[in-house]
């Protein structure tokens, strides 16, 4: 029978969490990763338990103690120690000078919520769309796929989006709607530049991808996506390969936005459960600590 992880008392994980946050402040990106996987498994209890120890969590910390540098190891022990129930946490908050309430880190709070992953849905479809290599079929599927994604996020965001029936939006109009409500941002100005190439393909059906139409797109994309796409593709990419390219990353990057809506809003029904749950809690309850 698989050995479920120890409870933290309430005090204890915030503590422990807090301990964490501050190595994470000032690691390296490969210490920081590490730390970041720790913070979200204490978490992976919800929303039963605010927080637990994890076995692996415990082994992947002890095993980066074992080669960090003195700074961190000193944190490091009284997590530990906290893990172990082996030190009070209200000393360690004294010694550490952890004063008021802990630095909040959304996305480490909502990550264990995140338990959709929507592009899998469409991913084989994609994959056999860039197979294809057609670039006629792949800007009109591309185009419908991001169409598709845009519609999903609009029925996330909008407090009754069975309205959008009636007003029958242009592709353009919905993504200056997304740009109102602030979601998505980034993806937009390359959204724009794939529309303006789906409207040249369909009244040109002998068009094809050029350099500037690649040069355009790559501009538009937001820097993480470009510099992925340069790092896959290499030197020797040719326009049509940087547009396909760019077409399945937006394409995916839609889906991940909604997934983080989604787990934003389990996240929110969380935080409104505990609520309820202290309010209903009498004092003096180990709930309380």
């Amino acid at each position: 029978m698989e050995q479920q992880p120890r409870q933290l008392p309430g005090l204890d994980g915030t503590t422990a969490d807090w301990l964490l946050h501050l190595i994470a402040a000032t690691a390296s990106s490969e210490l920081r990763t590490v730390v970041d996987s720790a913070r979200r498994g204490i978490r992976s209890g919800r929303p039963e338990h605010d927080f637990v120890v994890p076995e692996e969590v415990e082994i992947r910390l002890r095993n980066v103690r074992a080669s960090a540098d003195s700074n961190v190891v000193e944190v490091l022990d009284d997590v530990l120690q906290l893990f172990d129930g082996t030190e009070d946490a209200l000393a360690i908050r004294d010694r550490w000078n952890l004063t008021g309430s802990p630095p909040v880190d959304w996305g480490i709070e909502a990550a264990e919520f995140l338990t959709t992953r929507s592009a899998d849905e469409i991913n084989d479809q994609v994959t056999e769309m860039l197979e294809r290599g057609d670039d006629l079929e792949i800007l009109i599927r591309g185009h419908l796929w991001l169409e598709y994604s845009v519609n999903r996020l609009l029925d996330r965001v909008l407090p009754n989006p069975r309205e959008l029936e009636h007003a029958r939006l242009t592709f353009s109009q919905r993504l200056s709607l997304l740009a109102a409500l602030d979601v998505a941002t980034e993806e937009i100005p390359a959204l724009r530049v794939v529309n303006r190439l789906r409207n040249r393909f369909a009244h040109d059906l002998e068009s094809v991808f050029n350099e500037q139409d690649a040069r355009d797109l790559l501009a538009s994309v937001n820097p993480d996506m470009r510099r992925y796409i340069g790092d896959v593709g290499g030197p020797e990419a040719d326009a049509q390969w940087k547009i396909h390219a760019a077409i399945a990353a937006l394409i995916y990057t839609l889906h991940a936005i909604i997934d983080g809506i989604d787990a934003q809003n389990r996240f929110n029904n969380y935080l409104t459960d505990r609520v309820q749950r202290v309010l209903r809690t009498p004092p003096n309850n180990d709930e309380s600590r």
